[in-house]
């Protein structure tokens, strides 16, 4: 059966099933299918072209859940476009994008810019609202129709999703389908494992954001296998709590920095109850909050390991491994899911290192193509195959799983008319692990800016996360003698910050 069989397959279960959890308000299968015809019926009265790649802003909410699965269902590509940047930023990707049709929130074409620029590419805009089953609303139309979009007619059906460590459209990874379902059956046996063989699954609880792999990997078992969700529209500590207390699931599922928030707001252990193991990824966990959590709810914490190019996860521990090697590989991220490729080799010559050596890891995913993958991840992989991260070979800052770049931020910086030059680094975080920090050196006789307006500057041409928590104005950066920005030297600019008052945050 081909993926797109199974996802309609799963759009025509019994209307009544229950489908995704919202709000405390269920969407019946009957709901989600009513909301998906809606919006691929919207495309083929406007002649939008089959092979057609769709612009999807994606919210967290079950109506965009339910247009996505309308898409792929009837074969539609689809690019994700994220919804947590400025409108001009969102029209600019449109514009850049061409997108013969634009799906988005009602609360997103509030902005004119968006539909201005829908207009100004010709494309068709659909509105998304409504409570369970509520229709796609045409909000913008131009005049292209039957245009698959600036070459972007699509040969094989995929999904283009934004990584972590994006700045924009040119961050955009596209993902076969068959890479898709391929990871949503492996989620589905990971997710397993919480549960007694033959026992009703108690639903998925996810507040990962649907513009990343995260969020389309946990939701993708409910599209493609009809396994119940209950969404959440972002992480908060008391709805989730709210919701494992309601549901119970057997297997929990969250980030390091939501680990860290239900410590600190001292959530009963009883609200935990009959949880197996709970799974982390997207970022480290720190050995202390690993062992409080465990402490105090006496839950194993078991880590995987994943990005956008692989499609999902590819290293992980079971709880069989957990068991049998939980002491002895404390650290460890787990071992390669099955049918994925792990080797580490010598970061400037590409040779095969031995076990227990370390080096740049590399992947091999079958799911997503043939041949290895690099990730800019050191690591060993010990004689039983289990992998130990040991830093990056990169300045990534991990923000929360949200890996940002630093010279993308810097750049932007640079673009401020009084900044000559920018540094970016990061800085450790008891909730997010890390945050970027920014050091600017003014151009000669600028008028030193506001460092609000500095940070205003900043997020009008950032994401979110990617913005500085802290901006400081220096005389010069600290250089190499080859006159290369000193990343330590610039860190350590920082260090009085940890005896003031905790800064603003952007996030």
């Amino acid at each position: 059966m081909s993926f797109q069989e199974r996802m309609r397959r799963t759009l025509e279960r019994a209307p009544q099933e229950q489908a995704i959890e919202f709000g405390g308000v269920w969407w019946r299968w009957g709901d989600v299918r009513a909301t998906a015809l809606s919006v691929t019926e919207a495309l083929d009265d406007a002649d939008v072209a089959p092979n057609a790649t769709v612009a999807w802003i994606a919210r967290n909410r079950p109506h965009h859940l339910a247009a996505l699965f309308g898409l792929l269902a009837a074969g539609r590509s689809v690019v994700v476009v994220s919804p947590f940047q400025s409108a001009d930023r969102i029209a600019e990707q449109i514009d850049r994008l061409r997108a013969p049709a634009v799906v988005a929130d009602a609360e997103d074409w509030e902005a004119t810019q968006i539909a201005d620029a829908v207009r100004r590419t010709e494309g068709l805009g659909l509105a998304l609202g409504g409570g369970p089953g509520g229709a796609a609303a045409v909000l913008a139309r131009g005049d292209r129709r039957g245009a698959a979009g600036d070459g972007r007619a699509a040969s094989e059906q995929t999904l283009t999703l934004l990584t972590s460590g994006t700045t924009g459209p040119s961050k955009r990874i596209a993902l076969p389908v068959r890479a898709v379902e391929a990871a949503a059956e492996d989620c589905d046996l990971l997710e397993a494992e919480g549960h007694d063989p033959g026992a009703p699954r108690a639903p998925f609880i996810s507040g990962y954001p649907l513009t990343n792999i995260g969020g389309i990997y946990y939701a993708m078992p409910t599209g493609l296998l009809g396994r119940p969700m209950a969404l959440l529209e972002k992480f908060a500590v008391e709805p989730w709590v709210e919701a494992v207390e309601r549901h119970r699931p057997g297997l929990l599922w969250l980030p390091p920095a939501a680990i860290r928030m239900l410590l600190e707001a001292g959530v009963p252990r009883s609200a935990l109850a009959g949880a197996r193991a709970l799974r982390y990824g997207a970022a480290p966990l720190d050995d202390d909050t690993r062992e409080r959590f465990e402490e105090t709810y006496g839950i194993p914490v078991l880590s995987q390991y994943g990005a956008t190019e692989f499609a999902g996860t590819v290293v992980a521990w079971t709880l069989a491994d957990h068991r049998r090697f939980g002491a002895a590989k404390r650290g460890s991220i787990g071992r390669a899911r099955p049918g994925i490729g792990l080797r580490v080799v010598d970061s400037d010559t590409g040779t095969e290192l031995p076990c227990g050596v370390c080096g740049r890891l590399e992947v091999m995913v079958p799911r997503v193509g043939p041949g290895w993958m690099s990730t800019n991840d050191l690591a060993a992989i010990d004689d039983d195959g289990f992998v130990f991260l040991q830093g990056r070979a990169d300045d990534a800052i991990n923000r929360g799983g949200f890996k940002v770049l630093p010279e993308d931020v810097a750049d932007v910086l640079r673009r401020h008319p009084a900044v000559a030059d920018a540094a970016v680094v990061g800085l450790p975080d008891a909730r997010l692990g890390q945050v970027p920090a920014a050091a600017v050196e003014l151009r000669p006789s600028a008028t030193p800016p506001d460092i609000g307006a500095l940070q205003a500057f900043a997020r009008e041409r950032l994401i979110a996360y990617q913005v500085p928590v802290r901006i400081i104005v220096v005389p010069a950066l600290p250089r190499t003698p080859s006159l290369k920005v000193d990343r330590p030297a610039v860190r350590r600019l920082f260090a009085p910050a940890k005896r003031a008052a905790a800064p603003s945050r952007s996030d």
